[in-house]
């Protein structure tokens, strides 16, 4: 009988220790941002190319207009990820609450997207990222970052796995929509750890 206790008391405490562990490994929410008007974006590009969405209030000649070297691109299309900082073991989402087709997809340096279209304003060549082809339909080749790290409209896309370290995550259509991630070690069972900087109470 007493062995059946230890037994129960030992299973509930592991028990414990997984519910915790599986509450500390969240998802930390990377937002995808474009205030495309629709009117203007699918005339200009072709019907599809910006869905009705919120935010909606910036035409095609106006973002148009900030493709050069200083302005380097509309800042309203980017990505939002707050402090940065992921936890080892929690899921990176990417979520578009904008009216275009982005990517969100990890390069190993910043640079171009792959539409010269957008780069040559810009004056950036694309990354290597954007090499690798499929062909999704006879004649027509898309770079395979697209279907591999595309986000449309209204949806999201996980990143899984990450390691402690840095990351770098581009949009391959608009490259000045850029984040860096640094995934580490930053919460203990949902809680903050305590940073270097914070004073500490004498008890």
């Amino acid at each position: 009988m007493k062995k059946a206790r230890v037994t129960l008391a030992v299973s509930l405490g592991l028990a414990s220790i997984l519910a915790a562990a599986t509450m500390a490994a969240g998802v930390r929410q990377v937002s995808i941002e474009d205030r495309c008007d629709p009117a203007t974006f699918n005339v200009a590009i072709g019907p599809g190319t910006c869905v009705d969405h919120d935010r909606g209030r910036i035409t095609f000649p106006e973002f148009a207009a900030q493709l050069n070297p200083q302005d380097f691109g509309d800042d309203h299309w980017r990505f939002n990820f707050g402090r940065g900082k992921i936890d080892a073991g929690e899921t990176l989402q990417a979520a578009n609450s904008g009216g275009e087709f982005h990517t969100f997809t990890h390069v190993e340096a910043f640079g171009g997207g792959c539409l010269p279209q957008l780069n040559g304003p810009l004056g950036l060549t694309p990354v290597p990222e954007c090499d690798a082809t499929t062909e999704v339909a006879p004649g027509v080749i898309v770079p395979t970052a697209f279907l591999t790290s595309g986000v449309d409209p209204g949806t999201t896309r996980d990143v899984t796995g990450l390691a402690p370290g840095n990351y770098k995550f581009q949009c391959l259509i608009h490259p000045w929509m850029r984040t860096e991630v640094t995934c580490g070690r930053f919460f203990r069972l949902g809680r903050p750890r305590r940073s270097n900087l914070e004073p500490r109470t004498r008890t």
